[in-house]
């Protein structure tokens, strides 16, 4: 019965509005208290920020909310940014905040996203009430600037970023001096008709903020991609007063210029468009194609379950997903300290021990007896195979986002498909496929045939196989979405949003849930496509090509890294590997419904490509 996986996914998703919805407060809150200055307007980790005021209880703990727009050297700015932060109050009319590793990652970054980074905007404070129900008490502290600086990156990323800031000054006709111990950039002298003695800097000025930055040394001037023109924050003569400068920057940048990027596109997608749909596949590739078209037909005509199995896949579907949604719903706290190694770590640990302690191990099982020791040793081993490239994928995750934590690796990614990190690069595209293929192949032989095993001790025991095989394929997808296919994050909202709204919160934990579903589809089809197929030739398949490729890929990954392409060829990558993926699943599409509608693909004709074309 398909549908009770539909109504499982569709319960879980109500269950995660109703738990989200519940912290949800329509009044506004009385004006009791007031704030007056937030000191010092500078911080780094394990430093102490203090925000004066009045009306603060003693000794209550607040919740100090960070509203408004993040510069940060080299990228657009981030409007509309929303960072929590918890504070205390411990004297008169003084709430204390600790910037710690995790608030300095809600502002800099993490990973290679990490930077210096300036925030502009208001700061609002807010304690609960006292009384049970009642709105909290809020107040605003409006244009407030606060710098913050991570810990320093290597002496040669500094080296580079500030060779790198060197060069945008003299492109703008600036020469610097050394940078000032109170923050800023002494101009020694501007060149006659450059971009900056046209916006009105002269010598001996201090630059104080480039782009929105606040200049502390030279790797903090840089231009973010194909702006037209910035705003520059110098200060003048003995007087401690502000101005500001715009000045043009477009055609600055040495890169590649950004109007071929267009034209680059679609010559790339036109020639996969070619080589997909327009030339021969390779033989292991038509096979491939034939399995998986085939099994959608077989699927459609000879899939029965026993109600048992549904029954138990439904509870399984329910129980896991309320789980994953509550993973993404209190991921500030619960999932905070959660490493990825880790799950993969027990997943793999658990799935061998229940076939060793089973005997449903792939290929050991000798007549209708159980599997003899070496047998077990060699199914064990087999199981262990299909998640080296799980591994593997989670290591070259981990290395792109700078962390272990799930919680890092979401937010290092972007809600949009061109900002996941299986589209960041072709080395992550083949990670991703790595790890997709690994989760075709069942880990628990006899667990696919539990709807037609009767009934008895052995049809229980083969259903108590096809729900731990179930259990295992949802946790692969939910690990799955966190490391390569944006987790829980939502486009179009700024950092920090999703998190501060429970409404957006339930949104992004239903879109995970369902990306969480959509892949498990996908494995299941896969998982079908290769029933028949000798689990020793598998084995051997793996390990003579997919992990040596995966391998490769992590690899080429670490390189990918290493180089730091800039932002607008990555991104252009990142579109293209999108675009290859859509077209990936056509092609796949397209067969399938020829297989369907006619049979096998034996015997019909491949398109033929033009040698000239």
């Amino acid at each position: 019965m398909p549908n009770r996986s539909i109504l499982a996914l569709l319960f879980s998703l109500l269950c995660v509005f109703a738990l989200a919805l519940l912290g949800c407060d329509s009044e506004q809150a009385p004006q009791l208290i007031s704030v007056t200055e937030l000191t010092p307007r500078e911080a780094e980790v394990g430093d102490r920020l203090e925000i004066n005021g009045s009306g603060f209880p003693q000794g209550k703990p607040a919740r100090v909310t960070f509203r408004g727009a993040l510069y940060r050297p080299g990228e657009r700015p981030a409007h509309g940014a929303v960072v929590d932060a918890e504070g205390l109050v411990v004297g008169r009319d003084v709430i204390e905040i600790l910037y710690t590793e995790a608030l300095d990652a809600e502002f800099c970054g993490i990973g290679e996203r990490r930077r210096h980074t300036t925030f502009e905007g208001d700061v609002e404070v807010s304690f609960a009430a006292a009384a049970p129900g009642a709105p909290p008490v809020t107040t605003v502290l409006h244009q407030v600037t606060l710098d913050l600086r991570p810990p320093e990156d290597s002496p040669q990323v500094l080296a580079e970023r500030a060779e790198e800031g060197e060069r945008t000054l003299a492109a703008l006709g600036i020469h610097p001096g050394e940078p000032l111990p109170e923050r800023g950039i002494l101009v020694k002298s501007v060149d006659a008709g450059s971009r900056a003695e046209e916006a009105g800097i002269l010598a001996e000025d201090v630059l104080v903020a480039f782009a929105g930055v606040r200049i502390g040394k030279l790797a903090d001037v840089l231009v973010p991609g194909s702006v037209r023109d910035i705003e520059v924050t110098l200060r003048r003569g003995a007087t401690a007063r502000e101005e500001r400068r715009t000045i043009r920057t477009l055609g600055i940048d040495r890169t590649v210029p950004t109007d071929i990027f267009g034209a680059a596109f679609i010559a790339i997608v036109a020639a996969f468009v070619v080589l997909l749909f327009f030339t021969p596949s390779l033989g292991p590739v038509l096979w491939l194609e034939k399995r998986f078209a085939m099994a959608r037909r077989a699927s459609g005509a000879a899939q029965v379950r026993s109600a048992a199995r549904s029954k138990d896949r439904a509870m399984i579907a329910i129980v896991t997903s309320l789980f994953l949604a509550l993973l993404s719903l209190v991921q500030r706290s619960l999932v905070a300290e959660l490493d990825a190694p880790a799950v993969a770590v027990v997943l793999a640990i658990s799935m061998a021990a229940l076939a060793l302690a089973s005997g449903s191990l792939p290929a050991t099982r000798v007549g209708h007896g159980p599997p003899r020791a070496p047998g077990r040793l060699r199914g064990v081993l087999s199981v262990v195979t299909f998640e080296l490239p799980v591994m593997l994928a989670l290591v070259g995750a981990v290395s792109a986002a700078g962390s272990l934590r799930l919680r890092d690796i979401v937010a290092v990614q972007g809600g949009w498909p061109w900002e996941w990190l299986a589209f960041r690069s072709p080395p992550h595209f083949l990670l991703f496929l790595a790890f997709f293929a690994a989760a075709c192949k069942e880990r628990l032989a006899g667990a696919g045939s539990a709807g037609s095993a009767g009934a008895g001790s052995v049809a229980s025991g083969l259903r108590s196989l096809a729900a731990a095989e179930h259990f295992h394929l949802l946790a692969l997808a939910g690990l799955c979405v966190t490391l390569f296919l944006g987790g829980w994050t939502l486009p179009v909202l700024a950092p920090g949003v999703q998190h501060a709204e429970a409404i957006w919160a339930a949104a992004g934990s239903v879109l995970f849930l369902a990306k969480v579903h959509g892949l498990v589809h996908l494995f299941e089809r896969g998982r079908r496509a290769l029933v028949g197929v000798d689990a020793q030739l598998l084995v051997r398949v793996y390990w003579r090509w997919v992990l040596p490729m995966t391998a490769l890929a992590l690899g080429a990954s670490l390189v990918w890294g290493y180089l730091r392409i800039h932002p607008e060829i990555q991104a252009l990558v990142a579109a293209i590997d999108v675009v290859l993926m859509a077209l990936l699943l056509l092609r796949v599409a397209l067969r399938t419904v020829r297989v369907v509608r006619h049979g096998e693909l034996k015997g019909a004709p491949e398109p033929h490509l033009n040698p000239f074309l």
